[in-house]
């Protein structure tokens, strides 16, 4: 299903049909919390969430690539219908709908994150800004408050998940797939902008390992890849 959501979403991407690009904001004083980047369905994704996903998406597959081949990664190689960084672009993007999709459900499900998941949450936080790379922390440039509340955000959206998957074998995915292809989708120019071409994790880089830790939701391991992409 996530295959599928993918390939819809990216090649929308791709083609440039997925939003106009024309949110009408004047944002050049704005910053990155305020400015908005994606809109799913209503829900405003702002621009420092948005690029917090990207940049560690390509930090996680310049690592993965360098370790693997190794050399760099060339973002303009051609995949698909288009290039490497808008494959990654679009998983990004599908993963950031999906996030929203369940994340809409936790009042419906009531859910909130416990103590304990408030405690593993804060730990992420400190993870990030201790271990992260200076490179990337300065590419995303993100608050320690609004890493916490996107950090909570996918604590829930994930719990959402995990309840309607343990109700009914499932339904989680079907209820996703069903939620994006009804959803409108808006990208605005910063989203657009947002660019990979200047590279995060260097083969040097990855040769001394050093700074090689890049902190992001569990689930970007299994869903943003270049290797899925290709």
């Amino acid at each position: 299903m996530k295959r599928l959501l993918l390939l819809t979403i990216c090649i929308l991407f791709t083609l440039g049909l997925v939003g106009c690009g024309c949110g009408g904001q004047d944002d050049s004083k704005m910053t990155d919390d305020k400015r908005v980047a994606i809109t799913v369905d209503g829900e405003d994704v702002y621009l420092d969430e948005a690029k917090f996903y990207a940049y560690s998406a390509q930090a996680t597959n310049e690592v993965y690539y360098i370790a693997n081949e190794p050399k760099e990664i060339d973002w303009n190689k051609k995949v698909g219908n288009g290039t490497a960084q808008n494959a990654i672009k679009g998983e990004v993007l599908d993963s950031i709908c999906q996030r929203e999709c369940f994340y809409d459900k936790k009042d419906e499900y009531n859910v909130k994150l416990d103590a304990d998941e408030r405690e593993e949450v804060e730990k992420k936080v400190n993870n990030y800004y201790a271990e992260s790379s200076k490179k990337l922390k300065d590419k995303i440039g993100i608050t320690k408050k609004r890493l916490k509340e996107i950090f909570t955000k996918d604590a829930i959206a994930t719990k959402v998940e995990d309840i309607m998957e343990a109700e009914e074998k499932g339904s989680a995915s079907k209820y996703a797939k069903d939620w994006i292809d009804d959803a409108s989708i808006d990208c605005e120019d910063c989203w657009k902008n947002i660019n990979f071409q200047a590279h995060i994790f260097s083969k040097k880089d990855v040769e001394n390992e050093t700074g090689l830790a890049t902190e992001i939701p569990e689930e970007a391991d299994e869903d943003v890849s270049l290797e899925k992409a290709e």
